[in-house]
C-alpha cells in the first residue's frame, strides 16, 4: 500500500484484495455475499441496521462473520465503499459540496476527513498536486 503512487492505486489495491478475499472463500456464506453485494449496491450508504434487517440476522453475527471473512467490519467496509463512491465521483465533477451530499456524508468536513484518512491529503490539496487520471 506504501508503494502506490496515489489515491487511485491505492483504492484499486483494496478493491483486488477484497475480491481477491471474496473469491478464496470455498465455501462462502451466502449471507456475507448478500452483505457485500447491499452494501456496494447501496454505495456504502446505508446503516448496519438496515442491513442485517435485510439479511435477517443479529448484529454480533453479521460483524463477527463479516469481520472474519473480510477482515474489517460491515461499517469499515460500508464507510470505505461509501468513500471510494465518492473519491471516483469527485475526481470527474470535483464539486465538493454536490459530491458530499450526494454520496451520504453527513457534510463536508466528514468527506474532507475520510478523504485526507485514505490519500494522506486534503481534496483540494491533492488536485493540486496530483495530475489526476480514472
Amino acid at each position: 500500500m506504501q508503494q502506490c503512487a496515489g489515491a487511485g492505486a491505492k483504492i484499486q489495491l483494496i478493491e483486488t484484495y477484497l475480491r481477491g478475499v471474496i473469491s478464496a472463500e470455498e465455501n462462502s456464506n451466502k449471507l456475507l455475499d448478500e452483505a457485500i453485494h447491499y452494501i456496494r449496491q447501496h454505495k456504502g450508504t446505508l446503516s448496519i441496521d438496515e442491513l442485517k434487517s435485510h439479511l435477517g440476522v443479529n448484529y454480533k453475527w453479521l460483524e463477527r462473520n463479516f469481520a472474519e471473512a473480510m477482515g474489517m467490519t460491515p461499517k469499515q467496509y460500508s464507510s470505505l465503499q461509501r468513500f471510494i463512491n465518492a473519491y471516483t465521483a469527485f475526481l470527474v465533477q470535483k464539486d465538493l459540496a454536490g459530491i458530499t451530499a450526494e454520496s451520504g456524508y453527513s457534510d463536508t468536513n466528514h468527506f474532507i476527513k475520510d478523504f485526507k484518512k485514505y490519500t494522506g491529503e486534503t481534496p483540494m490539496r491533492y488536485l493540486r498536486t496530483c495530475k489526476v487520471t480514472l
